[in-house]
């Protein structure tokens, strides 16, 4: 089961600035750049990931054996031949530096230091997407968007259980609690469909199934086709 860990993260000022409202003050844009260098230096990044084989039945989607409900959104899958399913974590350092800084009655500092980490989480993830895309790209097929339990309509969070049980967690230092949330918090697992039925050659996110999309601080730029 490949695993990666020596990956490059970039935190862009910017990026925060826009969870602020792009304000200029020069005071908040020094915050956030010191929160996204800290990101970077205190983020441990880990992914590990495997291959399936994939198809649809009913709400359902097959990998090699081993059945996820995905619910109404599981048209999402019906082009993919193969799965891939990942997971991206940081580590506990950050998060532990996140929740000491959020500890003093909701400070700047905190707030933006937990803004870096879901960017660098996002960049981390990025990462494995492009090789998702490359071979899918090999094989001159396209890819589906990022799906993840608990953020698309229909898939709770209790179906992260099944969906990490296809993975060896222990190795990226990532465990699951009983309400099905993951430790580190800056974890994220998600299924990627690939197949010669889909047009796109770039995974996007599927937040435009999100009634907060236009107004969430987290929702990082997609790469265009």
């Amino acid at each position: 089961m490949p695993v990666y860990r020596d990956i490059p993260i970039h935190v862009k000022t910017e990026t925060l600035l826009r969870s602020e409202g792009n304000t200029g003050h020069p005071m908040i844009v020094a915050e956030a750049a010191r929160a996204a260098d800290k990101a970077v230096r205190l983020s441990e990044p880990a992914i590990v990931y495997r291959y399936f084989s994939a198809r649809t039945v009913g709400r359902h989607v097959d990998l090699d054996g081993a059945s996820l409900n995905i619910g109404p959104m599981v048209h999402l899958l019906e082009n993919a031949v193969e799965a891939a399913v990942g997971l991206v974590t940081l580590g506990p350092a950050l998060e532990s530096a996140v929740n000491n800084l959020q500890d003093k009655n909701g400070s700047l500092e905190g707030y933006l230091l937990n803004c870096a980490a879901f960017a660098a989480l996002d960049n981390t993830a990025l990462y494995l997407k492009t090789r998702i895309e490359a071979r899918a790209a090999e094989k001159g097929w396209g890819v589906g968007p990022a799906l993840s339990p608990g953020t698309l309509p229909g898939w709770p969070a209790q179906g992260q259980s099944r969906l990490c049980s296809l993975l060896d967690l222990e190795q990226v230092g990532v465990t699951l609690t009983g309400s099905s949330l993951l430790i580190p918090r800056y974890s994220l697992a998600f299924l990627v469909g690939l197949g010669p039925g889909y047009s796109k050659s770039h995974v996007d996110s599927t937040c435009n199934y999100c009634s907060l999309k236009k107004h969430c601080p987290y929702r990082f730029p997609e790469k265009e086709d």
